[in-house]
């Protein structure tokens, strides 16, 4: 598997400090052709799209585990409430992925029309990153994925299910990059 690609398009200080050149300028012909000749192979390798973070970087898609399920379209309010309640009183583990930076928070919930809500419109008791990213790029950047549903052995306590949904969670946060996680790296229990 390829790790996350970043191309840095900022201006670059040669070594001797006596000239700055910007590979976004493309003055040099040889700056244009390695740009195109990495793009091509980002796409090349099965990477997918690639997103500017910002006018001067661009970025790899992160992978995503698979899922049971995704929502694009949080904005339109029949979609929401479809994802909400979709998958009502099922105790789940999900990722949330903002595709402009694509960074993605990975958590597990037992409720998941209360836990969406609190991420997506209300922000209580929600990662701080994601909300600032919420805010910045709008709802519409965002995209929810349910990787699983979890099922519990019959009459386990509270305290044995919340250590199974936390265990699962973990090894969802496991399969992406530290540098690609809104949420620590260990999962809560």
């Amino acid at each position: 598997m390829v790790g996350p690609i970043v191309l840095c398009m900022s201006p670059v200080e040669s070594v001797n400090d006596k000239e700055t050149t910007s590979p976004a300028q493309f003055n040099n012909p040889l700056s244009l052709i390695m740009i195109l000749v990495v793009i091509s192979i980002i796409i090349w390798i099965g990477q997918g799209d690639i997103h500017f973070i910002d006018a001067h970087t661009l970025i790899a898609p992160i992978f995503i585990p698979e899922h049971i399920a995704y929502y694009r379209n949080l904005t339109h309010a029949d979609g929401l409430k479809n994802l909400r309640y979709r998958f009502k009183g099922k105790a789940l583990v999900y990722g949330i992925l903002c595709r402009t930076t694509q960074m993605i928070y990975v958590g597990s919930t037992f409720s998941p029309e209360y836990r969406f809500h609190q991420h997506l419109i209300s922000g209580e008791t929600s990662n701080n990153s994601l909300q600032e990213d919420l805010a910045k790029y709008g709802l519409h950047s965002f995209t929810i994925f349910v990787f699983t549903t979890v099922k519990f052995p019959p009459n386990s306590s509270y305290a044995l299910r919340k250590q199974i949904l936390v265990n699962v969670e973990q090894s969802y946060i496991n399969m992406i990059p530290s540098n690609r996680l809104y949420n620590m790296k260990n999962a809560k229990v």
